[in-house]
Order: C-alpha cells, then sequence, then structure tokens
C-alpha cells in the first residue's frame, strides 16, 4: 500500500477574517495535489504553510502581485515528506518554526469604527518650483527655501490635510496627532545649517491623539517648525518607530499619512552609497511591519521635484530620487494609497480609505482559497 497523508492548508478565511485550515485530498505518493490561492491585497508574495496531524510540514513564500492566483503543486515522497512547487515561480523554503509565521492581515473594520490618525511630516520638506526658472538655472540652485517656511505654498498643502482628515472623519468619532521628522545630527558635523534642529517633533509626552478639531489641527500644522536634515536619509523610521507607542484604541481604524520627500533607513532597499552618514537604530520596513501587526494602514505623499529641474537627468541624483520614491510607494499599504503631491487629490485619497473592504497584507501573507483539485498521478499532473 502506498504511503499517504492527510495535508491540510493554511489559509485566509475571507468571510471569517480569519486563517483557516483547509484539508487537502488525501495526497499519495507518486500523485500530485494541485491547489490554487489569490494573492491577498497589499502583500507581495503567499505564505504557504503545509500541516498534518504531527504538525507543520512545510513552510514557504512564493512571490506574487495582490490579486493574482498563484498555482500550487503538493507531491509527496516515499516518506510523506511533501514538496512544494509552483510552475515558473520560485518558491522560498522556510524552517516550519511558528517564528517564521506572517503578520496577519489587517482586517476591514466596522463601517461605524472610530478613527485614529497620525499625521507624518517631513520637517526638511523641500519647497520645489512647479517648474525651472529658466534653462540657466542649476537643480542645485532651487528648492533651497523648506516647504514648512513657504507661507502660500504650505498652506495650500495643510488644506489638502485638513480636507482629508474631515473626510476621512465624517461621521465617526475621531483622534488626531501631528508628528514631523528631522534627522540626527552626524558626527564631526560643525555646520549650523546641516545640524538638525529635531529628530522628532514635538517631544514625545507631546505626541498625543487628540479629538479632531478642524481649527486646532490646522494651527498644529500651520506652526510645525522646519529643521535641516544633513544628509539624505533621514528620521523617518524614527518617527514610524515613535507612532508604535501612541494609545491607538481597540477596534478603532488606525491610519498614518507620511507627507515628505526624505526617505529612511532600509536594510533590505538600502539607498545607494553616500546617502547616509549616521549609525540608525530603525528601519523603515521594519517598523512599517511593525504597524501593521499593530493593524495600522499606512498612506503616503511623495513630494519629488518636477522632471523638468534637471535633477533626474544627473546620474547619481536620479538613483537617489527613484530610490525615495520607492520606498514611499512600498510603506503605502496598499500601492493606490501612494501619491505624488502634484497629483494628491484629498477627497479621493480619502474615499480610497473609506471604500477599503477586503483584507490587507503586507510583505508576505497566507492566501485566499480558490480551489483544490483531486490528486492525480505525477505522470499525468506534470
Amino acid at each position: 500500500m502506498s504511503a499517504s497523508s492527510s495535508l491540510q492548508l493554511r489559509s485566509w478565511n475571507i468571510e471569517q477574517a480569519a486563517p483557516a485550515e483547509v484539508p487537502l485530498c488525501e495526497v499519495q505518493a507518486g500523485a500530485v495535489g494541485i491547489v490554487e490561492v489569490r494573492c491577498l491585497r497589499g502583500a507581495s508574495s503567499v505564505h504557504v504553510v503545509l500541516s498534518d496531524a504531527s504538525g507543520v510540514r512545510l513552510r514557504a513564500e512564493i512571490g506574487a502581485e495582490p490579486g493574482e492566483i498563484v498555482p500550487l503543486r503538493v507531491e509527496l515522497d516515499g516518506q510523506t515528506t511533501p514538496h512544494l512547487s509552483s510552475r515558473g515561480r520560485n518558491v522560498l523554503l522556510l524552517p516550519p518554526d511558528v517564528l517564521y509565521e506572517p503578520a496577519a492581515p489587517i482586517r476591514p473594520p466596522q463601517s461605524d469604527a472610530p478613527l485614529d490618525l497620525v499625521i507624518v511630516i517631513d520637517g526638511t520638506l523641500r519647497n520645489w518650483p512647479a517648474k525651472a526658472a529658466d534653462n540657466k538655472q542649476a537643480p542645485t540652485s532651487v528648492a533651497t527655501v523648506r516647504l514648512l517656511d513657504h507661507t502660500k505654498a504650505w498652506n495650500a498643502h495643510v488644506d489638502q490635510l485638513l480636507v482629508f482628515a474631515t473626510r476621512v472623519a465624517a461621521g465617526r468619532e475621531t483622534r488626531v496627532a501631528v508628528l514631523a521628522f528631522g534627522d540626527q545630527e552626524m558626527p564631526a558635523v560643525t555646520a549650523t545649517d546641516l545640524r538638525p534642529a529635531y529628530r522628532l517633533h514635538p517631544a514625545e509626552d507631546e505626541r498625543i491623539l487628540k479629538r479632531l478639531n478642524p481649527t486646532a489641527l490646522r494651527e498644529k500644522l500651520l506652526t510645525l517648525p522646519s529643521t535641516s536634515g544633513g544628509d539624505f536619509v533621514d528620521a523617518l523610521a524614527d518617527a514610524l518607530e515613535a507612532c508604535q507607542h501612541l494609545r491607538w484604541r481597540e477596534g478603532a481604524r488606525k491610519l498614518v499619512l507620511v507627507s515628505g520627500d526624505s526617505p529612511g533607513l532600509s536594510l533590505l532597499h538600502p539607498l545607494p552609497r553616500g546617502a547616509d552618514l549616521c549609525v540608525r537604530q530603525y528601519d523603515v520596513d521594519t517598523e512599517a511591519l511593525v504597524l501593521h501587526r499593530r493593524g495600522v494602514e499606512i498612506a503616503t505623499i511623495y513630494h519629488g521635484p518636477p522632471p523638468d529641474l534637471g535633477f533626474y537627468k544627473l546620474p547619481r541624483q536620479r538613483s537617489l530620487l527613484q530610490a525615495t520614491r520607492a520606498q514611499y510607494d512600498r510603506l503605502a499599504s496598499v500601492p493606490e494609497a501612494s501619491y505624488e503631491a502634484s497629483a494628491f487629490r484629498p477627497e479621493e485619497a480619502a474615499d480610497l480609505f473609506l471604500q477599503m473592504n477586503e483584507p490587507i497584507g503586507r510583505r508576505a501573507a497566507l492566501g485566499e482559497l480558490v480551489r483544490v483539485s483531486e490528486p492525480v498521478p505525477i505522470a499525468a499532473g506534470a
């Protein structure tokens, strides 16, 4: 009698908003079972867990696009050890330990859930002109004024942030906090224009989620101080880490909105050499994942320079700007929630947030089960 195993696949049950163990048809050595799972919105790979009565037998990750259906091919060898493949895809095998469990998806909120919103502002943010004044102007000579110091431009952006905040708050109890990030001081630097006024603003004991008062929120945003950033990488990761310590409410919809043009430190996706001159404590991708585990969604507004300023013509500047834009895209919980400042429409952004009713993954996430096929002999199923 050929060896067989009653395997279960762990998947994300959309209706129950929870993981579920789905029994697979009994797979025998010499046969192959085909399973199809859908990659969740916001995720970049499908996390696969196969188990039986003895525990987890196989754990793996397969890269995929959100919404993409991924075919899984499950085989048993003569010792009933499961093997996994997926046509045309790389399968990353992981140890079966619980340490490698992925972060749970963020569940769709209740329609009447209260809202906790944190607006994170880049205090080093530059005021890029809409277009170059003339073709002779060197790229390094523009944007010397920071956006927070440019009354007209900063007022206009604050108006956008207020429209977004009041629209997502409509009909629900809402609390808001504002946090600005600068950078840490670089070693052995004495030039005053390269020394940041703060790493994070305000002080920790003043970072409080308060009931939404549009007038008070406007005043808080308008009075944020600007700061130098020193080197290219700034304290964005520190700001995300600080957001974790706010008193988020259980059962509330949680959102962080980041508005800036500075990246944070990334170990997974490092910026080009020379972008960072400091030893840092926090990593943006790690801190974003920790926020995700707390059920916090992230939206980003990237204030990049207009193409006609010439920055993208210079290889070094182009690589820095492209890496920064990619980081802001990556930090957003879903691709649609990453905006260019020039194209940011606060009403549309708020509506996207309000209409999201799907689970949201980040990085690797359990897939949604689509189909399970009866096992077939390997020759027929190859």
